[in-house]
């Protein structure tokens, strides 16, 4: 399930932004150890709905779009288990 996500990951094209040079987007820092959790969970919440809604393609575009490494790995491990618990709950259904 792992190398299936990061695979979407991977199939996804990252967005071209036409900045010039003194308008170019800078990613956001990473936040600090404590605050990671409760600055970004709302975020990953609202990416995670646009998986399950959507689609895991528009997500991943969406999360991609950030340039937030940190955000984008939170969404990729949190998506990876939501999938897997829905997997879980499918099979002893």
């Amino acid at each position: 399930l792992k190398q299936v996500i990061s695979e979407k990951f991977q199939a996804v094209p990252q967005t071209q932004t036409q900045a010039t040079d003194d308008k170019k987007e800078q990613p956001l820092p990473p936040p600090s150890p404590q605050d990671s959790k409760t600055q970004y969970q709302y975020a990953v919440d609202s990416l995670i709905n646009t998986a399950f809604e959507k689609g895991l393609t528009k997500a991943v575009q969406e999360v991609r779009d950030t340039h937030n490494a940190f955000l984008i790995d939170a969404f990729h491990d949190e998506l990876v288990d939501k999938f897997y618990s829905e997997i879980k709950s499918k099979e002893n259904v």
